[in-house]
């Protein structure tokens, strides 16, 4: 038995995202990390080719892409994937350099098909060395496509807002930008409880709040922790019921994350210490002796460093974990004397 997180992805939004497509509008999509951004996308394709079944689907993911020519490659070799062998030939013979971003367009002109292209974790764009001078190409191949439309899905809000919501940056203005937003916490909370009752159990209001408080409210930990809790659970689920799921869910996560510190310097660890002590002055001289920062210069990099490794997110002088687990498990396993 699973619990199922619903993240309020109403009909009506998704009926709305797939009309914009079909009258070929770009779709930007964007949303925090497990918020169930693939499944949106996944109906999404299948409300536009229900109402066009013209439309030809080129998906592509750029979770493991980090440069322009394999951005270029996989390009290339998904959209040739959704004709006939040979139908691209000449197309690409005549193409070189970022011109194949035009590939899509010259191929529903010659075919007289319609394509949809949709690019998940479209943020690492942002990475590319020379991403501003891709970006600007793509915007301009975009605005002379005709018969292709393109629904381009991130999870980092920093990077989505960054690249489509400023007004000077090359792909602002480029499509329709939508953000998905995480369940409220009170539908959250009354999942769990009737997920519990309806297999004869129950859960206090406290290990439900203990629940959303550790996960941050993230969907795929909240349901996770759900389970794990409720699999101890004989008849009532208790704050110490879910802490004893938590140390036991994390568990599985300790290698993986003992990795991850690995790859960080001292000073990437301070910066994270003095995150989870949520302070506020980080290049102040009693907060540069207390977390050994040295110079204010290394408080930057630190910073630069860990957004790039999509380890945290900054809000102005806010520190957001990306994984509210890893968050935890630093706090109770690293830092024990920090509070998590």
């Amino acid at each position: 038995m699973h619990f199922e997180y619903n993240n309020m992805v109403d009909a009506w939004l998704t009926e709305r995202i797939a009309a914009k497509l079909t009258n070929g509008q770009n779709v930007i999509l964007k949303a925090p990390r497990g918020a169930g951004i693939a499944s949106m996308a996944h109906e999404i394709i299948f409300k536009v080719t229900e109402k066009q079944p013209g439309f030809l689907v080129c998906s592509l993911d750029l979770l493991n892409i980090f440069t322009r020519e394999a951005f270029r490659r996989l390009f290339i070799r998904e959209i040739t994937k959704i004709v006939a062998p040979g139908k691209t030939d000449k197309l690409l013979h005549k193409l070189a350099g970022d011109e194949i971003y035009s590939l899509p367009r010259l191929l529903a002109k010659q075919e007289k098909i319609k394509i949809l292209i949709s690019i998940k974790h479209f943020q690492n764009i942002a990475r590319f060395e020379r991403t501003a001078e891709l970006q600007q190409k793509l915007r301009f191949k975009w605005k002379s496509q005709t018969n292709c439309v393109y629904l381009l899905s991130g999870s980092s809000k920093r990077l989505m807002v960054d690249m489509f919501q400023y007004p000077l940056k090359p792909l602002s203005k480029s499509g329709k930008v939508y953000t998905l937003k995480i369940t409220r916490l009170k539908d959250v909370q009354e999942q769990i409880k009737k997920y519990f009752l309806r297999t004869g159990k129950c859960i206090t209001p406290e290990a439900s709040n203990l629940i959303t408080s550790r996960t941050q409210d993230h969907p795929f930990y909240t349901g996770l922790l759900v389970w794990h809790a409720w699999v101890r659970t004989t008849y009532l689920c208790t704050g110490r019921i879910v802490n004893e799921a938590l140390d036991t869910m994390i568990l599985h996560y300790n290698h993986q994350f003992q990795l991850l510190l690995e790859n960080l310097t001292n000073k990437q660890l301070n910066f994270l210490k003095a995150g989870l002590d949520a302070i506020q002055h980080f290049c102040s001289t009693d907060s540069l002796q207390a977390y050994n920062m040295g110079k204010s210069s290394n408080v930057a990099r630190a910073r630069e460093s860990l957004i790039k490794k999509e380890i945290i997110e900054v809000y102005g002088n806010e520190i957001e974990f990306v994984d509210p687990i890893f968050r935890y498990w630093l706090t109770k396993r690293i830092f024990s004397s920090s509070n998590g």
